[in-house]
């Protein structure tokens, strides 16, 4: 049974700072331009804790000490911040309502998603587990959340995870805590509002508890994170035992109903650059021995013509498209229905081998493209952009040779993997929003209990 507990919360105080000036995006959407753009926003922007960097010239703002590890600067910057007065802990135990407001290109409209942060057990992955995931992650990233984690001992960010709220039951417990005025208000860079209530209610939170125990838990968004919270766990319980309701037993999570309109699913592409000998019509000649290959005749500017194009695919066939730089048009690959994906080298369950990403990752990438499993977790020459437009701009300038243009994985299919206890490859999900870095974070404390 998923144990969700009530945690003290820290957060920015907003008589204190401009939210919209301190709060980051997730730590791994934004490159080296736009941290240092972030970073010189406000010397209290949340990437100077979330995404640290060596000592430099903001190093010692607050009487932050500057350090040489960067996870240690991050710590130092934290405490300082906490004896400044920027950042504030909440005096006791509370659930926290999140609603985020934004403009959906999908539906046509403005949605709202609805959700609660809280801090919940940690759950060994795999088997028949409470906490399910479905994607792959790299040994790199792992390390570095791990030694932020460790230095900070605070959870900086939420893990995004889903659960089956179909009734409305758990939904209902909150619509009373909506009609104040928010604790935490803030309109994100992406036009995202972002409004947070405290839930301080003993009742309450005894009453979601109550409501969460038969649920399964699916982690939509934050593997990288759950897996390093799980190693920083195990790592304190080696050095002494850790009582049942330590808060370091607990990862801080951003719960959402999986039936939540809110809830939406967006493709993360990949780019293929520096590949040696790399031949257009080599590739699409060899790509006919398992797909089907229509060309879309002056398309490779045209995102949407292609991600029409793809969406028109029946059957549940895998299909991608491929643009190639200085290519006018694009192609459509859609898996030949005669290709046996096992005979062709997928390896995957065969309820999954057929899926976009498994397809790409286990067929096409390999053989198309001479990127092996061990190449593909090197990552030398894939990188991942979110937005069709932007992934296709990457071909301006020699900065990529082929875009992969993807759909976006269908909820039904989290779940099948999820509990399958499948991998999927990494960035084959992208729920966007994501809830901004610097809101809400959570420490994590062995003498301190959550229950």
């Amino acid at each position: 049974m998923p144990d969700v507990a009530g945690f003290r919360a820290l957060h920015y105080d907003p008589t204190r700072v401009d939210l919209a000036k301190v709060v980051a995006p997730p730590y791994d959407v934004y490159d080296e331009a736009e941290r240092a753009r972030l970073a010189g926003r406000d010397v209290h922007n949340f990437v100077h804790l979330d995404r640290p960097v060596s000592a430099g010239p903001t190093a010692s703002a607050d009487g932050a000490a500057p350090a040489p590890d960067p996870y240690a600067r991050a710590a130092a910057q934290l405490e300082a911040w906490l004896a400044a007065g920027v950042l504030v802990r909440d005096g006791g135990r509370a659930l926290y309502r999140v609603h985020q407001v934004f403009a959906s290109s999908e539906a046509g409209r403005t949605i709202t998603r609805r959700g609660f942060v809280a801090g919940v057990r940690l759950s060994p992955l795999g088997g028949d587990g409470l906490v399910r995931a479905h994607e792959q992650t790299q040994a790199a990233a792992k390390e570095d959340r791990r030694r932020l984690l460790s230095a900070t001992a605070t959870h900086t960010s939420q893990i995004m995870a889903g659960y089956s709220d179909v009734a409305g039951e758990v939904e209902r417990l909150f619509r009373r805590t909506e009609v104040g005025p928010p604790m935490l208000e803030v309109t994100t860079d992406d036009g995202t509002l972002h409004r947070v209530w405290r839930c301080g209610d003993a009742e309450l939170i005894g009453a979601v508890r109550h409501y969460m125990m038969p649920r399964k838990l699916y982690i939509l968004d934050g593997h990288h994170r759950y897996e390093t919270a799980l190693a920083v766990q195990a790592a304190m319980a080696a050095e002494a035992p850790l009582s049942t309701y330590a808060s370091a037993n607990y990862v801080s999570m951003l719960l959402v109903g999986l039936d939540d309109p809110g809830l939406v699913a967006r493709p993360t592409h990949r780019v293929l650059h520096g590949l040696p000998a790399l031949d257009r019509a080599r590739v699409l000649a060899e790509a006919r021995a398992y797909f089907r290959v229509d060309r879309l005749a002056g398309a490779a500017r045209d995102p949407a013509r292609v991600a029409a194009a793809l969406a028109a695919v029946g059957g549940h066939a895998p299909a991608v498209a491929l643009v190639f730089a200085g290519d006018p048009d694009a192609h459509l690959l859609e898996l030949d229905p005669a290709c046996d994906p096992h005979a062709a080298g997928v390896t995957a369950h065969r309820k999954l081998a057929r899926l976009d990403a498994i397809i790409v990752h286990q067929l096409l990438l390999p053989r198309l493209f001479g990127q092996d499993a061990a190449a593909q977790e090197r990552a030398d020459h894939r990188r991942y952009v979110q937005g069709a437009d932007a992934a296709l701009a990457e071909l301006e300038g020699g900065r990529a040779q082929v875009v992969v243009l993807m759909r976006p994985l269908a909820l039904d299919q989290l779940k099948l993997a999820a509990d399958l206890g499948a991998v999927l490859p990494a960035k084959t999900t992208y729920f966007a929003p994501k809830i901004a870095s610097g809101l809400l974070l959570q420490r994590i404390d062995r003498d301190e209990d959550l229950v």
